[in-house]
């Protein structure tokens, strides 16, 4: 199954979802697959982006200074 098709069918599981609307959705996102390791936000960066997991795992670190 390819990474489009998985993820139509993440959303699919809570709304049916018409040709036109996956069409729709498929049009306007940026699908990419990074590697193990790969940093998706440095400290002291904003985040411009949304990122949806679809296969594998992230981890999240918050330094909390005293």
């Amino acid at each position: 199954m390819e990474i489009e098709d998985k993820f139509i069918a993440y959303f699919s599981k809570f709304q049916v979802l018409s040709t036109e609307e996956k069409n729709a959705i498929l049009k306007d996102i940026d699908i990419r697959s990074v590697k193990k390791g790969f940093t998706l936000l440095k400290e002291g960066q904003i985040a411009k982006d949304n990122y949806f997991v679809i296969n594998g795992c992230v981890r999240e670190f918050y330094l909390h200074k005293v």
